[in-house]
């Protein structure tokens, strides 16, 4: 029967090795299935999942995630957007994840320093409400480009909208995002 997240925290908590055999076996495969999905590669998601292992090793203690998968998923997902970001540079990356990067990019390298878990909850939450009061259209739009990272030729068939239409409706969910960032205080 597998432990507790509450067990595995205090495994953490407590420096033992175990914990990261029993996180990878009760997460694992589902850390596997969203880097493969996110990285579409096999082995730069089990290199992923062993780095998220790696990193809540690090991080528990002093982080205390109320929710272990869901802090799991976050740290892999970092651990995903930098293997793209390292594909881009060494221009291996396929062309929708590239150009999602450099979308996304200018916005994300001006918020401030996310340090703790508090800081980075403050963050998710000001994105959370910015796309909460986004019509449902638009909300859509962001999470299929920057989360599922689909390219415009998806979104156009997803949507109905011209590609040139949903990049203009994308730049300016990007420039209201960017607005509520600053007025919550959260942009350098």
């Amino acid at each position: 029967m597998a432990p507790e997240d509450n067990e595995l925290i205090d495994l953490f908590l407590s420096r033992s090795e175990e914990a990261l055999r029993l996180t990878g076996e009760k997460y694992g495969p589902l850390l596997f299935s969203r880097a493969e999905r996110l990285l579409e590669s096999r082995q730069d998601a089990e290199e992923c999942v062993n780095d998220t292992l790696l990193a809540l090793w690090n991080t528990i203690p002093p982080v205390l995630p109320d929710s272990l998968p869901a802090y799991a998923s976050r740290l892999l997902r970092n651990q995903a957007m930098k293997k793209l970001r390292d594909r881009t540079r060494l221009k291996r990356a396929p062309e929708t994840y590239a150009r999602c990067l450099e979308e996304i990019e200018p916005l994300a390298a001006s918020c401030v320093p996310v340090e703790d878990e508090l800081m980075a909850e403050e963050l998710h939450q000001a994105v959370i409400g910015y796309l909460g009061g986004l019509p449902k259209n638009d909300r859509m739009l962001f999470v299929r480009r920057f989360s599922r990272m689909d390219s415009y030729e998806a979104l156009s068939a997803w949507s109905g909208l011209s590609e040139g239409a949903l990049r203009t409706r994308i730049s300016r969910i990007l420039k209201g995002l960017r607005k509520h960032l600053e007025k919550e205080g959260l942009l350098n």
